[in-house]
């Protein structure tokens, strides 16, 4: 399956995203999609820089991302559960254009727009099977949030199908970076099992749940129930 390469860069930082900085990051996506716009079209550029104000927060409240990406944010950090979703495959479709947009731009700017919100994913994604055994290869992934088409998931090939990849759990652990899971195989008190398949490095969902369970940055997440979407 083509996969469409929205990844995080190699030295990003890992460490939880707080709601100013997921904001922050949604404010920049959509400035950067409004100036691609207004470029393409021979336009003044209206280019606003994120200060915080309360305007800049309307912006981001007011926009199509916004209402699926808090309710993203809250379910990936606070593993707290709300369904704003009246289609979830169509948003992942859309969330993925419009990140995949700006991709260009990174690339010439040497800027990472929209980081915070592919770490928010990523993490969404990673949560989800940690908490449901989700495999993502099935053609339809029946979740809390809805049936999600496993190609949305495949758009960001940092995310494994069954299990965890390194940076899925880093991510889950609230580590800033990937070393503290790699070094995790050698902690002969707790040591977190790695096995591989073709290039990729992964952890079973099992081994994941008990190394986890001993980390001080990990939240565990509200109890759902699969079918009813009830937490507990």
């Amino acid at each position: 399956m083509y996969k469409y390469g929205i990844e995080l860069w190699t030295k990003t930082d890992l460490s939880p995203v707080n709601l100013d900085e997921l904001k922050e990051s949604t404010f920049c996506l959509l400035m950067t999609l409004k100036r691609l716009q207004e470029c393409s079209f021979k336009q003044p550029e209206s280019w606003e820089v994120w200060s915080g104000s309360p305007e800049n927060h309307l912006v981001v409240e007011n926009s199509a991302i916004w209402p699926e990406m808090y309710s993203i944010w809250a379910y990936a950090e606070r593993g707290l559960y709300s369904n704003p979703f009246t289609d979830p495959d169509a948003y992942f479709a859309d969330l993925s254009m419009w990140i995949s947009a700006v991709l260009g731009v990174n690339a010439y700017e040497g800027e990472f727009i929209g980081a915070a919100i592919i770490k928010v994913i990523i993490k969404f994604w990673a949560r989800l099977k940690l908490d449901f055994d989700l495999d993502l290869d099935s053609n339809e992934i029946n979740t809390p949030f809805g049936d999600v088409m496993a190609v949305r998931a495949n758009w960001f090939p940092q995310i494994a199908m069954k299990n965890l990849t390194v940076l899925e759990v880093a991510l889950l652990s609230g580590v800033s970076n990937i070393r503290s899971v790699r070094n995790a195989q050698y902690d002969k008190g707790n040591p977190l099992n790695f096995f591989k398949d073709g290039k990729q490095v992964l952890i079973t969902v099992a081994d994941a749940r008990v190394w986890l369970s001993d980390r001080k940055g990990f939240i565990p997440s509200t109890q759902i129930n699969l079918n009813t979407g009830v937490t507990h």
